[in-house]
């Protein structure tokens, strides 16, 4: 995608019908495509531990950062500030990156992560929308920051059930997939599902407000 594309304007072209499991905010995500034996090589690990465990928090890998934080017994609100700490600090590695790539006039190398928009999720999958194409059938590393009010990193591995075509706002085409989750960990689902749950109480608290400004004009 091209960088003056605007992630935040992602999904708003999308119709697609939401039911109360799924979350109606849209939010960025970041995916890495694997081939099929990578993926079943990773499923069993996905499985069985959970994205703080696995990837040192915040998807970071190769750390053991969430291990040694467990072990020293932090709470989960200084775990999430951590997540929240080297979700930052990634962001801004890659802004540095590329103005050096600008400054020595090269372009920056491809990302191994590629950036997507999340537009519906629930514990068994997700719904995004991106500029890199996508195929049915194609196998995903998918790490999904979760909104300021239930900020908590999680990560799982799906597959592309299904790809639809959609027109930004700008007028460029860019792919709409459907992943079903094929390895996530049971912690990760019980995060996303008590995302969910905060998000409909939200939801709920405004409908009545706005009820109740009706009534009393």
């Amino acid at each position: 995608m091209a960088a003056e594309e605007k992630f935040e304007e992602l999904g708003k072209e999308s119709n697609q019908k939401r039911t109360a499991a799924r979350t109606e905010e849209r939010f960025p995500i970041e995916f890495e495509r694997i081939s099929e034996p990578e993926a079943r090589n990773l499923e069993r690990i996905y499985v069985a531990k959970r994205t703080a465990e696995r990837e040192g928090i915040a998807g970071t890998g190769g750390d053991d950062l969430g291990d040694q934080l467990n072990i020293k017994g932090a709470t989960q609100a200084q775990i999430q500030m951590f997540q929240q700490t080297v979700r930052l600090i990634r962001q801004l590695e890659d802004k540095v990156d590329q103005v050096l790539a600008a400054v020595a006039g090269k372009q920056a190398g491809p990302a191994k992560r590629q950036k997507a928009m999340c537009i519906d999720l629930s514990s068994g999958g997700l719904r995004l929308i991106t500029g890199i194409p996508l195929g049915k059938g194609d196998h995903l590393k998918i790490l999904i920051p979760l909104p300021p009010l239930h900020p908590v990193t999680v990560s799982a591995i799906g597959k592309a059930v299904k790809i639809s075509e959609v027109l930004l706002a700008s007028g460029k085409k860019a792919c709409e997939a459907a992943i079903q989750f094929t390895a996530i960990n049971e912690e990760d689902q019980e995060e996303i599902v008590s995302y969910s749950f905060k998000r409909q109480r939200q939801e709920a608290f405004k409908t009545a407000g706005t009820a109740e400004g009706e009534d009393e004009e």
